[in-house]
Parts: structure tokens; C-alpha cells; sequence
């Protein structure tokens, strides 16, 4: 279960409600009454912030940073993931409704496209000096 509070708090919580797990956004992190999805294994929880992003993060790991997702076009209305928790959908006030790629090899495309293509040697070197070089896309 996961629940916000008057301050903007984002709390998770087990199934009875009874014991916290993590404090996932502090107070004034998050819209007052954020849009809230969990996908269908319960496996990620995604919730809108006050700045119109919207943040994910996996349930079985809350203390790690969540991914944000940039939506650009205000508050955020409604999300929710597909079945296979593949994509998130976002809804604002501006349509047209979109949809997050969610999927690793996504990811890792979109990653490696704002990257402007896979790392050189150079880079590898120096931001995975202990990993043998392989190219990237």
C-alpha cells in the first residue's frame, strides 16, 4: 500500500497497512494528492510530483532513488501501467495521453541516444575501469 500525506510525504506500507516499509518522497516531494499506480505483480509504484514528473520505483528495493519521468506539460491527471508493466501511461491536461517505455532494452536505446551512440574506449576506461570493454550500440 502506499499512501501520501497532507505534507507531500510518499510512504509505502505492507498489504495490513500495519508496518511502514520506506519513506520513498519526503514532505514537499510530491503533489499534495499525487496519482498513484502500482503494476499488476505490485512490483513498481509510480506516483506525479509537484513539478509534473512522475517517479517509479521498484517495491522490492524502496530505498533506492526512484526513476523520474519527465512529462512536460503540468500536473499530472492519472497513470497506470499496462499488464506486463511494459509501459506507464500518463495522463495530463494536455493530450495526447503518453506513454513510458519501460522495458531494459528501452532503456538502455534511449540511454545510449542521448548518449549520442555506445561508449568509445576512452569512455569505457574511464567510467568502467574494471569491466573489459565491449561495444555498445
Amino acid at each position: 500500500m502506499a499512501a501520501a500525506d497532507t505534507q507531500g510525504r510518499l510512504t509505502l506500507w505492507d498489504a495490513g497497512g500495519q508496518h511502514r516499509i520506506a519513506v520513498l518522497a519526503v514532505a514537499d516531494s510530491t503533489v499534495e494528492r499525487p496519482a498513484l499506480a502500482f503494476s499488476a505483480d505490485g512490483s513498481l509504484l509510480a506516483a506525479s510530483r509537484d513539478d509534473g514528473s512522475v517517479r517509479v520505483w521498484e517495491t522490492e528495493s524502496p530505498r533506492l532513488a526512484g526513476a523520474t519521468l519527465p512529462t512536460g506539460d503540468g500536473p499530472v491527471l492519472a497513470i497506470g501501467f499496462t499488464p506486463g508493466a511494459e509501459e506507464l501511461h500518463i495522463a495530463t491536461a494536455h493530450p495526447p495521453l503518453r506513454s513510458a517505455q519501460l522495458t531494459l532494452d528501452r532503456a538502455a536505446a534511449d540511454v545510449c541516444a542521448r548518449a549520442g551512440g555506445g561508449a568509445t574506449r576512452a569512455e569505457w576506461r574511464r567510467y568502467l575501469p574494471d569491466v573489459p570493454y565491449r561495444r555498445t550500440r
